[in-house]
């Protein structure tokens, strides 16, 4: 998709000189993100090829080695996440937006260099909510409304939004996911869409457009619980199973490549060991040496292969991980969804508050049950990662985090039924690494919530109850 600015855009960056001839980036320490305008930040998405983000051997300025198996966009994205994270440092703040800018503006919509899966747009997302985070809400509505990496594709050319899980994402179940537990991204507690407050028309109008062309599942969300409108959620979900089917195909046949390439490498190091054996100088005293030489560099190759290979499964297993979660996510919207429909039908004199004993208030909770039932294994199937299986004799809703108090990644939820088994896509030393898991079994139906707050458990050592959703 190529970029153009308005005639009156042009006009205006040519009176103001916002980027001055002979610059080597429109951005530089003097630039001040908290009033940069809307006509001016496109100007910078457009000449995002000029931004170098200051940093010794950074990807995301464009070098990208043949080893790297992760996207230019998400090296970008990653960069925004790194060290120091206070955004009102101005230092901190130039680093970001140079960092979210080049991945918004050149690689959200690049072949191959988006993050390749549900997520391909998200710099695009998280430039707008660092823009709404210092106050700037005209940047982030520019960014979020005219940014072409909003309306980007997984590695298999299925379209996506990256932007709107970012505006309405606060709803909880399908909020953006993005690995990293960041202030100003995970602070949802002044939704963003606030910054529409005086145009909800307009916020209404885009989400309409994400969810009806695009399947995203957050503005349909937001379009049912917000605004009463009719979700088809059989199509949504329809289109979430074909997009994730096929790029478990991708990667798996990504992952035959390098197979077949690392067959072809050893099969290529037997025949120079073969060819050395059967000369006719095998006899000459320096020949061990020279076979020595030859079977080094015959070793390199094999090791170079493997390498790619390892690369390879580790992605998948990080691919599958997010398949499974956002698999459980779509679980949960749904059931939000029935619940919500239910709720809405209550006739007006039905007992609805907390308090007494009523039948409502004593259907909402259900006792949890032993983790002794759950089964954890290495599973053949999937690369002998983790798995749980559920032998509680009923179906259950699992959630479980990782231990180790210096383990980021939060925590992980599941359906299970009777006698069958989910995978975690974490391998024996990643599950090693994270000092293995604290498990919350509940009923299918229930979600684990903390006894005394109510809310949702996040933590290893917490005492829970089984809560219907």
């Amino acid at each position: 998709m190529k970029f153009r600015i308005p005639a009156s855009v042009a006009i205006l960056l040519c009176a103001c000189n916002f980027v001055l001839a002979g610059e080597k980036s429109p951005l530089t320490p003097k630039t001040d993100f908290k009033t940069m305008s809307p006509e001016q930040v496109l100007a910078v998405l457009h000449k995002a090829e000029g931004i170098k983000v200051n940093i010794p051997k950074v990807y995301c300025n464009g070098k990208k080695p043949s080893w790297l198996q992760q996207t230019l966009e998400m090296e970008c994205a990653a960069l925004a996440f790194d060290g120091n994270q206070d955004i009102n440092n101005s230092d901190v703040l130039l680093h970001d937006m140079e960092a979210l800018f080049r991945g918004c503006g050149i690689y959200a919509t690049m072949s191959g260099e988006t993050w390749g899966d549900e997520r391909s747009g998200y710099s695009c997302g998280l430039l707008g909510s660092l823009f709404f985070a210092i106050g700037n809400t005209p940047a982030a509505r520019t960014v979020w409304e005219q940014a072409p990496g909003c309306h980007s594709h997984d590695m298999n050319g299925h379209d996506l939004n990256g932007c709107m899980a970012f505006i309405v994402g606060n709803l909880g179940i399908y909020r953006p996911r993005i690995g990293l537990q960041v202030p100003w991204v995970d602070n949802f507690g002044n939704s963003r869409a606030k910054a529409y407050d005086s145009d909800h028309a307009k916020l209404v109008a885009m989400a309409h457009d994400a969810c009806t062309n695009v399947h995203d599942a957050s503005s349909c969300l937001f379009l049912q619980m917000r605004e009463g409108q009719k979700i088809d959620w059989e199509t949504v979900k329809t289109d979430e199973r074909e997009r994730r089917q096929d790029r478990r195909e991708h990667l798996q046949a990504d992952e035959e490549q390098r197979h077949e390439q690392a067959q072809e490498s050893n099969a290529r190091f037997n025949a120079v060991i073969g060819a050395m054996q059967s000369m006719p100088g095998a006899s000459d005293p320096n020949a061990v040496i020279n076979a020595g030489n030859q079977q080094a560099a015959a070793i390199r190759a094999v090791g170079d292969a493997n390498a790619v290979e390892q690369q390879a499964a580790a992605q998948q297993r990080l691919t599958s991980q997010q398949a499974a979660q956002l698999a459980a996510q779509q679980r949960v919207a749904a059931q939000q969804a029935a619940n919500q429909n239910a709720s809405s039908s209550t006739p007006s004199g039905s007992t609805r508050n907390s308090g007494g004993n009523t039948s409502a208030t004593a259907g909402q909770y259900a006792a949890s049950l032993s983790a002794t039932c759950i089964r954890g294994f290495w599973d053949p199937k999937f690369y002998s990662w983790l798995s749980f299986e559920n032998q509680c004799g009923q179906a259950i809703h699992l959630s479980f985090v990782a231990t180790s108090a210096s383990d980021t990644f939060g925590m992980s939820s599941t359906d299970i039924a009777p006698g069958q088994a989910s995978n975690t896509g974490w391998s024996q030393d990643e599950v090693n690494r994270k000092g293995g898991f604290a498990l919350f079994v509940c009923p299918a139906g229930y979600v684990a919530v903390d006894a005394s707050t109510g809310q949702t458990v996040s933590r290893s050592n917490q005492d829970y109850r089984c809560k219907k959703w």
